[in-house]
């Protein structure tokens, strides 16, 4: 870090960061090791450090801390045409092997329906969108810690159905 070398007279000073929607600078966290105790799922997240003395500042690589399964990125609402392929997709970490349970209103998919695929994936794949499939949907995602749910997302076809289909 060009200009950042510690020395008596310029000392290095760090803040560390939990970025994203509960982010922001961490009390007390103002050493080069960012120790944090009795580390919960509910501290997942992106981390960073700010490096600094008299001639600057600079930022570290933002790093992904995880104390069990957590949704990095949630299922968009989507809309598309009766009869195409349409997806929704959820990404996830998390420790050990991650299990995935798409559901639709609340209720769980079955891998058993031909055209839905997908249901124990971090993709969830509509063959042919129907009118019946304007759904809200959300994934849950385990792994060898804990459990955690997808925000909603929702699925809807691009017009109404004549009264008669729905």
């Amino acid at each position: 870090m060009d200009g950042l070398t510690s020395s008596p007279e310029r000392p290095v000073r760090y803040q560390w960061f939990r970025l994203g929607a509960n982010g922001g600078p961490l009390p007390n966290a103002t050493n080069a090791l960012l120790r944090i105790d009795a580390f919960q799922p509910e501290d997942n997240g992106y981390y960073q450090c700010r490096v600094s003395n008299d001639c600057g500042d600079r930022l570290s690589l933002s790093v992904p801390l995880t104390a069990g399964a957590w949704v990095i990125r949630d299922p968009s609402p989507t809309t598309n045409e009766v009869c195409t392929t349409t997806q929704l997709d959820v990404s996830a970490l998390g420790k050990g092997t991650l299990r995935f349970q798409w559901r639709r209103n609340g209720d769980p998919l079955s891998p058993e329906d031909p055209r839905v695929t997908g249901a124990h994936l971090p993709t969830l794949t509509f063959t042919a969108l129907r009118y019946l499939d304007d759904a809200t949907y959300d994934c849950v995602v385990n792994d060898s810690c804990n459990s955690v749910t997808s925000r909603v997302a929702n699925s809807r076809s691009a017009s109404s159905p004549p009264a008669q289909e729905r």
